[in-house]
């Protein structure tokens, strides 16, 4: 017994089809196939949850921007994964082969959602296209986890929310910084996006919202800091890292295309 569906009485009433006839056998068929459709729609694990929740660049493999989703799964578990915009990109059109008719390919009514595209690409800013479209990303994805199961909950749509190597263990902040050709001692901004109280002598006391230079970086996880004419050691779960303007930008005559960010 599975979820309400009693397997041996469905077998025992399948075993009474096996005189019928040709039309009769395939409604049995289509029986069949409901109800195995329906024990499935039951049992898998689904997105239950989404939130896109920042943008990082990154110059590796290539120089791009990549998108950071907390997801939720159906059975509790959650989970934060990265995705470029290529990637988006790639779901969307087999999206659209494997669903023509909710596409509008096929003349139907169309439920699947439109794809932020292209019309943002070729500005010079191109940091500020991919925070401006994170928004719309998320309400993208959430369209189609809310759209009809046969869509959300299809191969290819799981398959994208999956979490990956390197999603489990994405690059540390130094390996991002070595990949913008700064080094470890190399002095950068951060903004404070939590209030945090310093419990031991050597510590500085921050609040959310400071812009602050961090002048060092122990791999212990504590920076330490210089923000208004103080000093001192601050972890760095309460900091987040301010790329220097010049390595946010592309180049006003990059071409423009999805590998865009």
């Amino acid at each position: 017994y599975m979820g309400g569906f009693n397997s041996a009485a469905f077998l025992g009433e399948m075993a009474g089809y096996a005189g019928l006839d040709g039309s009769q056998a395939r409604q049995a068929d289509l029986y069949a196939d409901s109800q195995q459709a329906a024990i499935s729609q039951r049992t898998i694990k689904y997105v239950s949850g989404l939130a896109v929740v920042d943008v990082e660049k990154r110059l590796a493999p290539s120089k791009h921007y990549t998108y950071v989703i907390n997801v939720a799964w159906s059975d509790g578990v959650t989970a934060t994964i990265y995705r470029r915009y290529s990637t988006f990109y790639e779901l969307h059109m087999q999206l659209m082969d494997e669903f023509p008719i909710e596409s509008g390919m096929d003349g139907g009514s169309r439920t699947l959602p439109y794809l932020p595209g292209k019309k943002l690409f070729g500005r010079s800013h191109t940091y500020q296209v991919a925070k401006s479209r994170t928004k719309l990303l998320e309400e993208y994805l959430k369209a189609i986890i809310e759209t009809d199961s046969r869509i959300s909950r299809c191969a290819t749509v799981l398959n994208f929310f999956v979490a990956t190597a390197l999603d489990t263990k994405p690059p540390t902040v130094d390996e991002r910084l070595e990949q913008l050709g700064l080094g470890k001692k190399a002095a950068i901004k951060c903004i404070v996006i939590g209030d945090c109280e310093k419990a031991a002598e050597g510590q500085l006391t921050v609040r959310s919202g400071m812009v602050a230079d961090a002048l060092e970086r122990h791999e212990n996880g504590w920076w330490f800091l210089s923000v208004g004419g103080e000093e001192g050691w601050v972890p760095s779960t309460f900091l987040k890292l301010v790329l220097p303007p010049a390595q946010r930008n592309t180049d006003s005559a990059a071409r423009p295309g999805p590998e865009a960010a």
